[in-house]
């Protein structure tokens, strides 16, 4: 059983790796804009930009604008707007306000300019840059890559120093930005994360406690000798060998369906075929699969991954010469009476063989 569990964990590599991804990226971010959300925001005056600013929750006045390094536009109209402001007094930050939110941004960016632009120490221009000043509340993010490179670009960055370069941050403002449990993201990020851990641990508990191989455990609970069944298949599975992937003789057979571990008697075996997948990207050919697709009795279906076609067709005869009640070869009618008419599915072939054997066996 050790080995089929490891045959069924590395069908599930994949998954373990992208579930682990997926929950590590995303539950630390849901449940830190969670907190985030439910403390009260810092002052703009009190953020320590030096430290750890990254999804801070923030309030307070912005003082002064000095310009707009990019805006974006949806459907050809102007959606937003992303300013250069002040990150304390020794660091400048982003500041991006949609264009709902942007007339007072505007008027302070253009009280600024123009108290920027003056050679003299105007009353009128300073008063009008007080009287402009911008209260907001929002979420301190990291600009994505194309907004730095647009904020590097208006500074001129490779003619700057590095200590200069240091001043400016790659953050900005997210003005208005709900976040805690009034966010839409925040729930994403909760629910995508956790639901992502419950997926990693699901798969890990039933990997563990033999969940893929229930065709086994469910066989040897149902037999009169548990034990002597148990016995029986162990040895049957350590001591025959593999016909290209699937194990089997006249007595049983056992095979992986992706994760699960497909087991039962040989003599369940009904319908056995080939199943080709041709895999494109672009309407180019990348890959193609081979599965031998086995069909029992109780009108289950799996389908067992082979290396390619000529394993399949020596996989089918040879269980062939073991099973001669077995249907070989797909055909739609087939498919339609194995879904729907099991009953005359085996009048076919299987009745008569396995009734002709039992004759024999008597004699």
């Amino acid at each position: 059983m050790k080995k089929l569990k490891m045959k069924s964990f590395k069908s599930l590599i994949l998954w373990f790796i992208l579930t682990i991804i997926v929950a590590v990226f995303c539950l630390p971010k849901g449940v830190t804009d969670m907190v985030q959300g439910i403390q009260k925001p810092v002052d703009l005056e009190e953020v320590d930009y030096s430290g750890k600013i990254e999804n801070l929750h923030v309030k307070g006045t912005v003082q002064f604008i000095y310009d707009y390094y990019c805006e974006s536009t949806k459907d050809g109209a102007l959606y937003s707007r992303e300013y250069i402001i002040d990150g304390g007094s020794d660091y400048y930050i982003g500041m991006l306000v949609e264009k709902k939110d942007m007339m007072e941004a505007e008027a302070l960016m253009e009280a600024s300019y123009d108290y920027m632009m003056s050679e003299t120490e105007d009353e009128k221009l300073i008063t009008n840059v007080y009287e402009k000043q911008y209260e907001i509340d929002g979420v301190i993010r990291k600009m994505p890559d194309d907004s730095w490179e647009l904020y590097q670009e208006y500074m001129d960055w490779d003619s700057m120093t590095e200590e200069e370069r240091a001043m400016h941050l790659p953050y900005y403002i997210v003005v208005n930005e709900e976040i805690g449990l009034n966010s839409f993201s925040t729930w994403a990020f909760l629910v995508v994360g956790g639901g992502s851990l419950i997926l990693l641990i699901y798969f890990i508990v039933k990997l563990l406690t033999g969940g893929y191989q229930k065709s086994i455990t469910n066989y040897i609970k149902a037999s009169s000798n548990p034990e002597a069944a148990r016995e029986k298949i162990e040895s049957f599975l350590a001591n025959t060998p593999a016909k290209n992937k699937v194990i089997f003789n006249r007595e049983f057979i056992c095979g992986q369906a992706g994760a699960t571990t497909v087991f039962d008697e040989i003599k369940n075996l009904l319908w056995i075929y080939q199943s080709k997948t041709t895999h494109k990207r672009n309407h180019i050919t990348v890959g193609v699969t081979y599965e031998l697709v086995a069909g029992f009795i109780n009108g289950k279906r799996y389908n067992m991954e082979m290396n390619n076609e000529a394993a399949v067709q020596e996989t089918i005869e040879a269980l062939m010469e073991v099973a001669p009640q077995v249907m070989a070869g797909y055909d739609d009618d087939l498919n339609k009476m194995f879904e729907k008419d099991m009953s005359g599915f085996r009048k076919i072939r299987y009745d008569s063989v396995m009734a002709e054997q039992q004759n024999m066996n008597m004699m």
